[in-house]
């Protein structure tokens, strides 16, 4: 199974003097500062450990602003550490390995995603849909209108990243999204690919 595990790159902590978890308020104040170098690199070993080649692919992670046709589209850095190993292995190492990654960049939410399979015991059943795009296609209007789609008017989000083949945007889909996103594409004609997929996330406690 391919396992991808989202990464930000840019973490926010509370200014000092703040009491309280930063994501528990919409105005609590906060920096961003980068990610340490060690402990994204812990991250990758803790992958590597299950006999797992480890792949970085640095690009964004979008959502839509706002739930109306016109809504924006907000990017932010991140990692996406990809690895191959086992579902057994994969069941077991992703949802302790987003608990870590939550607690240690003071994040809402961490995701992981187990592409190539469906599994219900894990966590929730989508269906991962990616367009990849090579990069003559692959300007500004074109990849902003992309994110739109798969942002689904404020319902989801989508990564991205670039290799040799070209520009790759993907986003595990919700069943319930899935015909209207698929739809959205066809329009566009954009040509896309769907795998089953186990979508993995850990929130932090209620505040």
């Amino acid at each position: 199974m391919r396992v991808v595990v989202h990464v930000p790159l840019d973490i926010p902590h509370a200014l000092p003097g703040t009491h309280g978890a930063w994501y528990c308020a919409a105005d609590m104040p906060h920096v961003d500062t980068p990610i340490p170098d060690g402990l994204l690199a812990s991250y990758a070993r803790a992958l590597a450990a299950h006999g797992a080649a480890v792949h970085d692919h640095f690009g964004f992670g979008t959502w839509t602003v706002g739930t109306n046709g016109t809504a924006g589209v907000a990017f932010e850095q991140s990692d996406h550490l990809e690895a191959t190993m086992h579902l057994h292995d994969a069941l077991g190492v992703v949802p302790p390995l987003l608990r870590r990654l939550r607690a240690e960049t003071a994040q809402r939410e961490a995701l992981g995603e187990i592409i190539g399979v469906a599994s219900g015991d894990a966590a929730e059943r989508r269906t991962n849909i990616e367009v990849t795009l090579p990069f003559a296609q692959a300007d500004a209007s074109v990849l902003r209108r992309l994110h739109a789609i798969f942002g689904d008017r404020g319902n989801g989000g989508a990564t991205q990243y670039d290799d040799a083949r070209g520009v790759h945007v993907y986003s595990g889909v919700a069943h319930d999204a899935r015909a209207r996103i698929e739809a959205a594409l066809r329009r566009a004609g954009l040509a896309y690919t769907i795998e089953p997929e186990t979508f993995v996330t850990v929130d932090a406690p209620a505040c």
